[in-house]
């Protein structure tokens, strides 16, 4: 049995389809990486993974047991979500940020209790935030926002972590620095990604497979020596492209080649 199973998933908004007959597969401790065209239905999956969005049909197990049979509050122990950036509306410092994460075990007008303290406490030195700890939100950097809703997931203590483009608006320097401190988490504690990416090359690098969306369909899933093909690419996103595996370790390394 799959840790992760999607089956003959259906999903989109009202009567609007964005996602046909999606099924797949995941194992613990894999990194997913999802890719696709803009409007392919990337951020509408992870939605409905997550009780965000309800499936038009089809179902979603975890070990098993449907997610839609389970309330919000257990889904949200399994499933954390991290979305494209925060704009802080309310100037709530990073570590009242990341205690929100607890907000599964302890409701939302729940009094924390010491180990939800101490849990918070081991995030932020995790994720390398306790220097900001005490500093308002909107005085961080958008990289160092992005770490404090990493750490905000993290403290939800999932099963697994989905990302909705975490590097975007990031320089390279912070889209390493995010994705190293993402997978050190798969590594060290097993935990179960499944990331969009524009990037390919960061996709190529990072996943252990990855799931190339295109129109609401899968067009194919495998590791990135299979899906990050010339002819596979360039008919998805249609564009011209090369790929030099010689460079990256064996890892197909996508270099876009200009019309002029």
């Amino acid at each position: 049995m799959a840790y992760l199973e999607v089956q003959n998933l259906r999903s989109g908004y009202g009567q609007i389809r964005i996602l046909h007959d999606i099924s797949f597969e995941i194992e613990r401790g894999e990194f997913i990486g999802i890719i696709g065209p803009n409007g392919a239905g990337k951020t509408t999956l992870l939605k409905t993974l997550t009780h965000i969005i309800r499936p038009q049909s089809g179902n979603i197990f975890l070990e098993g047991k449907d997610i839609h049979s389970m309330s919000s509050a257990e889904v949200a122990k399994s499933f954390a979500m991290v979305g494209q950036g925060l704009k802080p509306i309310f100037s709530f410092t990073a570590r009242e940020i990341v205690l929100m994460g607890r907000t599964p075990y302890i409701g939302i007008l729940g009094q924390e209790k010491k180990e939800d303290l101490l849990l918070v406490e081991e995030v932020l030195k995790a994720t390398d935030l306790r220097r900001f700890a005490d500093r308002p939100i909107d005085e961080l950097s958008a990289g160092e926002r992005q770490r404090v809703l990493i750490a905000k997931a993290l403290a939800q203590k999932p099963e697994v972590l989905l990302l909705d483009e975490p590097t975007a608006h990031l320089d390279i320097g912070y889209q390493i620095e995010i994705l190293d401190l993402v997978k050190s988490f798969k590594e060290e504690r097993g935990l179960t990604i499944a990331c969009v990416l524009h990037d390919l090359n960061l996709a190529s690098q990072y996943c252990d497979r990855i799931i190339l969306l295109h129109e609401g369909i899968i067009v194919d899933f495998g590791p990135p020596e299979s899906i990050l093909r010339s002819d596979l690419i360039e008919k998805v996103f249609k564009t011209s492209i090369k790929v030099d595996s010689s460079i990256l370790q064996g890892k197909p390394l996508i270099i876009p080649i200009t019309k002029r």
